[in-house]
Protein backbone atom coordinates (compact mmCIF):
# COMPACT_ATOMS: atom_id res chain seq x y z
CA UNK A 1 0.00 0.00 0.00
CA UNK A 2 1.13 3.45 -0.79
CA UNK A 3 0.72 6.42 1.45
CA UNK A 4 -1.78 9.04 0.36
CA UNK A 5 -0.23 12.13 -1.23
CA UNK A 6 -0.72 15.51 0.42
CA UNK A 7 -2.65 17.93 -1.65
CA UNK A 8 -0.76 20.91 -3.07
CA UNK A 9 -0.80 23.96 -0.77
CA UNK A 10 -1.38 22.00 2.42
CA UNK A 11 1.04 24.36 4.23
CA UNK A 12 -0.79 27.63 3.35
CA UNK A 13 -2.69 27.82 6.67
CA UNK A 14 0.62 27.65 8.50
CA UNK A 15 1.73 30.81 6.69
CA UNK A 16 -1.28 32.73 8.05
CA UNK A 17 -0.72 31.45 11.56
CA UNK A 18 2.99 32.34 11.34
CA UNK A 19 2.29 35.88 10.11
CA UNK A 20 -0.21 36.49 12.91
CA UNK A 21 2.28 35.17 15.47
CA UNK A 22 4.91 37.62 14.18
CA UNK A 23 2.42 40.53 14.35
CA UNK A 24 1.38 39.62 17.92
CA UNK A 25 5.04 39.31 18.98
CA UNK A 26 5.96 42.71 17.50
CA UNK A 27 2.92 44.36 19.11
CA UNK A 28 3.86 42.80 22.42
CA UNK A 29 7.39 44.18 22.16
CA UNK A 30 6.07 47.64 21.30
CA UNK A 31 3.64 47.61 24.25
CA UNK A 32 6.45 46.53 26.58
CA UNK A 33 8.73 49.33 25.36
CA UNK A 34 5.94 51.92 25.64
CA UNK A 35 5.08 50.93 29.20
CA UNK A 36 8.63 50.61 30.51
CA UNK A 37 10.02 53.81 28.97
CA UNK A 38 7.26 56.20 30.11
CA UNK A 39 8.99 58.82 32.22
CA UNK A 40 5.93 59.52 34.34
CA UNK A 41 6.02 63.24 33.59
CA UNK A 42 2.63 64.79 34.07
CA UNK A 43 1.32 68.27 34.63
CA UNK A 44 1.25 69.15 38.27
CA UNK A 45 -1.97 70.72 39.50
CA UNK A 46 -3.75 70.09 36.19
CA UNK A 47 -7.18 70.72 37.70
CA UNK A 48 -6.17 74.06 39.25
CA UNK A 49 -4.56 75.16 35.98
CA UNK A 50 -7.73 74.30 34.12
CA UNK A 51 -9.90 76.26 36.53
CA UNK A 52 -7.58 79.29 36.23
CA UNK A 53 -7.80 79.30 32.43
CA UNK A 54 -10.05 82.40 32.30
CA UNK A 55 -7.51 84.28 34.40
CA UNK A 56 -4.80 83.31 31.91
CA UNK A 57 -6.94 84.62 29.04
CA UNK A 58 -7.47 87.94 30.85
CA UNK A 59 -3.75 88.22 31.60
CA UNK A 60 -2.88 87.54 27.94
CA UNK A 61 -5.28 90.33 26.92
CA UNK A 62 -3.57 92.76 29.34
CA UNK A 63 -0.17 91.78 27.89
CA UNK A 64 -1.45 92.42 24.38
CA UNK A 65 -2.77 95.86 25.38
CA UNK A 66 0.68 96.79 26.75
CA UNK A 67 2.16 96.24 23.30
CA UNK A 68 5.60 95.33 24.59
CA UNK A 69 7.96 93.49 22.29
CA UNK A 70 10.20 90.86 23.90
CA UNK A 71 13.15 89.35 22.05
CA UNK A 72 14.90 86.40 23.69
CA UNK A 73 18.21 84.90 22.62
CA UNK A 74 19.89 81.87 24.14
CA UNK A 75 23.50 81.64 22.98
CA UNK A 76 25.82 78.76 23.86
CA UNK A 77 29.24 79.84 25.11
CA UNK A 78 32.00 78.29 23.07
CA UNK A 79 34.84 76.53 24.83
CA UNK A 80 35.04 74.02 27.60
CA UNK A 81 33.53 74.34 31.02
CA UNK A 82 35.54 74.62 34.20
CA UNK A 83 37.58 71.50 34.83
CA UNK A 84 38.78 71.19 31.26
CA UNK A 85 36.83 68.02 30.54
CA UNK A 86 34.41 67.58 27.70
CA UNK A 87 30.97 66.78 29.05
CA UNK A 88 27.29 66.84 28.20
CA UNK A 89 26.97 70.16 30.04
CA UNK A 90 26.68 73.39 28.11
CA UNK A 91 27.16 76.97 29.25
CA UNK A 92 24.78 79.52 27.77
CA UNK A 93 23.87 83.19 27.95
CA UNK A 94 20.17 84.05 28.22
CA UNK A 95 19.50 87.60 26.98
CA UNK A 96 16.22 89.50 26.76
CA UNK A 97 15.44 92.79 25.09
CA UNK A 98 12.20 94.59 25.97
CA UNK A 99 10.66 97.51 24.06
CA UNK A 100 7.35 99.24 24.49
CA UNK A 101 4.78 99.77 21.71
CA UNK A 102 6.63 102.84 20.40
CA UNK A 103 10.02 101.07 20.31
CA UNK A 104 11.51 102.64 23.44
CA UNK A 105 13.39 100.37 25.86
CA UNK A 106 11.54 99.24 28.98
CA UNK A 107 13.76 99.51 32.05
CA UNK A 108 13.28 98.67 35.71
CA UNK A 109 11.75 95.24 35.22
CA UNK A 110 12.24 92.21 37.41
CA UNK A 111 12.98 89.43 34.93
CA UNK A 112 12.98 85.79 35.91
CA UNK A 113 13.42 82.75 33.70
CA UNK A 114 12.65 79.08 34.10
CA UNK A 115 14.82 76.92 31.86
CA UNK A 116 13.15 73.52 31.51
CA UNK A 117 14.02 70.31 29.73
CA UNK A 118 10.84 69.45 27.76
CA UNK A 119 11.37 65.70 27.71
CA UNK A 120 12.95 64.87 31.07
CA UNK A 121 12.17 66.23 34.51
CA UNK A 122 14.67 67.12 37.20
CA UNK A 123 16.93 69.46 35.20
CA UNK A 124 14.95 72.72 35.53
CA UNK A 125 16.80 75.88 36.49
CA UNK A 126 15.59 79.22 37.79
CA UNK A 127 17.45 82.33 36.60
CA UNK A 128 17.17 85.99 37.55
CA UNK A 129 18.21 88.22 34.65
CA UNK A 130 20.22 91.34 35.51
CA UNK A 131 19.10 94.75 34.21
CA UNK A 132 21.82 96.37 32.08
CA UNK A 133 19.77 99.39 31.05
CA UNK A 134 18.43 100.17 27.62
CA UNK A 135 15.84 97.41 27.98
CA UNK A 136 18.51 94.69 28.04
CA UNK A 137 18.52 91.89 30.60
CA UNK A 138 20.74 88.82 30.79
CA UNK A 139 22.02 85.91 32.87
CA UNK A 140 24.43 83.04 32.43
CA UNK A 141 23.55 79.40 32.99
CA UNK A 142 25.30 76.05 32.99
CA UNK A 143 22.80 73.48 31.79
CA UNK A 144 23.42 69.81 32.56
CA UNK A 145 22.48 68.53 29.09
CA UNK A 146 22.79 69.65 25.50
CA UNK A 147 19.73 69.74 23.25
CA UNK A 148 16.23 71.20 23.48
CA UNK A 149 15.27 73.54 26.33
CA UNK A 150 12.12 75.58 26.99
CA UNK A 151 12.76 79.06 28.35
CA UNK A 152 9.83 80.67 30.16
CA UNK A 153 10.31 84.37 30.89
CA UNK A 154 8.29 86.50 33.33
CA UNK A 155 9.10 90.22 33.18
CA UNK A 156 7.25 92.37 35.70
CA UNK A 157 7.09 95.64 37.54
CA UNK A 158 4.43 97.17 39.76
CA UNK A 159 2.09 98.12 36.88
CA UNK A 160 2.71 95.38 34.32
CA UNK A 161 3.60 91.74 33.82
CA UNK A 162 4.44 89.90 30.58
CA UNK A 163 5.29 86.30 29.71
CA UNK A 164 7.33 84.78 26.94
CA UNK A 165 7.93 81.13 26.14
CA UNK A 166 10.53 80.05 23.60
CA UNK A 167 12.30 76.82 22.75
CA UNK A 168 16.09 76.88 22.40
CA UNK A 169 18.49 74.30 21.03
CA UNK A 170 21.96 74.12 22.54
CA UNK A 171 24.36 71.92 20.57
Amino acid sequence: MSQPQRSPGWWYPYIYVGVFCVVVAINGIMVYIAVTTFSGLATEDAYDKGVAYNQQIAEAQREKELGWHLALTVTPRLGQLAGGKASSQVAADVALSVQDASGRPVNGLTVEAEVRRPSVGGFDQHLVLADHGGGHYDAGAVLPLRGQWDVLIVASRSDARVHLRQRAFLP
